[in-house]
């Protein structure tokens, strides 16, 4: 990933796939994803991750009863510096709606990129292919 794409955004939004490899430290990612939170951590821009991506994060956690697991990502996004764990609002639901209509995309994904728009991220970062459907956002899948 460019550095510079990071440097060019204000607001980044980031899907729960990119945590996942982070706290997983994907050999093939975590070159990225530190690259990623580290320019949120600096205050090179201002991350944005919505409430969808804590409920991913913790079900895996909550079905091995590791609540100390859920606790520290919970911890996690809501004190990691730059980083706004954004709530799920009607304007984002009405959002995430119209996304779906148009695009097909299950309600998870539509309600993440609909979350990123209505606080004015320019830039969303997946690895999912299916999101390079959406405008109005500028979307970046690692695997391209």
């Amino acid at each position: 990933m460019n550095p510079d794409l990071l440097n060019r955004h204000a607001v980044i939004a980031i899907d729960t796939s990119i945590l996942i490899y982070h706290l997983e430290a994907h050999p093939g990612y975590i070159e990225y994803t530190t690259q990623i939170l580290k320019a949120i951590q600096s205050g090179a821009c201002r991350g944005i991750v919505s409430e969808i991506t804590l409920l991913e994060l913790l079900v895996l956690p909550l079905k091995q009863e590791r609540l100390d697991v859920a606790d520290e990502y919970e911890i996690l996004l809501t004190n990691f510096p730059n980083l706004t764990l954004a709530p799920v609002t009607r304007q984002v639901i009405i959002k995430a709606a119209s996304i779906r209509a148009i695009t097909g995309l299950k309600t998870p994904d539509a309600m993440i990129i609909a979350t990123a728009i209505e606080q004015g991220a320019t830039l969303i970062i997946t690895n999912d292919r299916q999101w390079n459907r959406i405008t109005g956002i500028e979307v970046i899948c690692l695997d391209d």
